[in-house]
């Protein structure tokens, strides 16, 4: 007879050759399976299995043995993951043959770039594994990159006069232009994005492309400049 039950302890009142079995016996995972031979006594038997599981009760009438069979314990294998600037979830303990899921998060500032498992680049993310061996998987993310733009100055004449400040900036950074005429000149007003400003310095946060034109003139004259003052006539 077979009897297969799912249980941590099994209690019997177990009769071979007309008597009680008597001795307790616990279940021990690292063997196949357990043999209970004959005894003489009038006590019960409590079978005590270590961890929960299918255990396979079989009843030899011929040998008078009761064989308990149990499944070994399942193959379990670590994945370990390691990463900076950024989270992983999914790693663990995984039977062999499941999947661990990992799933990667940045942190502000960066982004996901990509994993490295065996010496294996892999981009996906999630990344779905089948576990057969320990892994160890590195996660690896980079500083996102600031965008960067193009301040240009056109002046209308520059006989007249130049700026400083003009060039690359990254997004977000503040451009500080400033208009030095030269000798007999003055500044007079810039245009930027069709608008006109008058701030000299003037400054600018760096948010796309800008183009600035930079406006220079003479000074206006009264035309009496180059008159001469006349003597005062004697009396």
């Amino acid at each position: 007879a077979t009897i297969k039950l799912n249980a941590k302890t099994y209690e019997f009142k177990m009769i071979i050759g007309g008597n009680w079995q008597s001795d307790a016996k616990t279940i021990n995972r690292d063997n196949n399976s357990t043999v209970f031979t004959g005894a003489n006594s009038d006590t019960n038997t409590k079978l005590v299995a270590d961890q929960a599981g299918d255990y396979i009760f079989t009843w030899t009438y011929a040998t008078k043995t009761l064989t308990v069979t149990y499944p070994a314990l399942p193959v379990k294998y670590n994945v370990t993951v390691t990463a900076e600037n950024g989270t992983v979830t999914g790693a663990g303990v995984y039977e062999e043959g499941k999947t661990a899921t990992l799933t990667a998060t940045a942190a502000e500032g960066y982004e996901f770039v990509g994993w490295t498992v065996a010496g294996e680049t892999l981009t996906e993310n999630p990344l779905v594994l089948t576990v057969t061996s320990d892994l160890t998987v590195e996660a690896t993310f980079a500083a996102i990159p600031v965008p960067e733009y193009v301040v240009t100055v056109v002046v209308n004449d520059p006989a007249m006069g130049y700026v400083e400040g003009f060039g690359i900036y990254e997004e977000g950074a503040i451009a500080t232009l400033t208009a030095i005429p030269n000798t007999g000149y003055i500044f007079d007003y810039w245009i930027v994005n069709d608008e006109m400003m008058t701030d000299n310095p003037l400054v600018l946060t760096v948010m796309n492309d800008i183009n600035v034109e930079a406006m220079f003139k003479s000074p206006v004259t009264t035309g009496f400049e180059n008159l001469k003052p006349k003597k005062n006539a004697k009396s």
